[in-house]
């Protein structure tokens, strides 16, 4: 976790979607949100609402408080479909049509302390 977050940290989100990956996976809410962040705003991956939302719930069942207001914010900002559909892929070229950091309707960020 600590080398994701240190490579979050510095944008280099390639670098951190592994480890980040693998403590979400091992049930980690912090690196659950990081990584529904990075989904949301296609940091390091294509951005997928649809992952987003399913890694940022995973967070807030867990406690995240982030994860808790994250889900809040979204609630009526992502379809049905959106909440269902994922996607696979790791391109971080694309840019994705998507609210500004600090909009209503956009998660926050995760934190930088631990």
């Amino acid at each position: 976790m600590a080398e994701g977050r240190e490579a979050w940290l510095a944008g280099d989100y390639r670098r951190a979607l592994p480890p980040l990956y693998q403590a979400a996976r091992a049930g980690n809410p912090r690196a659950q949100y990081a990584l529904g962040y990075m989904y949301y705003y296609g940091q390091g991956v294509v951005a997928d609402s649809g992952q987003a939302v399913q890694w940022i719930r995973r967070a807030a069942r867990a406690g995240d408080p982030l994860a808790v207001e994250a889900l809040g914010r979204l609630a009526g900002s992502v379809t049905l479909d959106e909440r269902t559909r994922s996607s696979p892929a790791t391109d971080d070229t694309a840019e994705p049509d998507r609210p500004a950091p600090g909009e209503p309707d956009a998660p926050p960020p995760p934190a930088t302390t631990e």
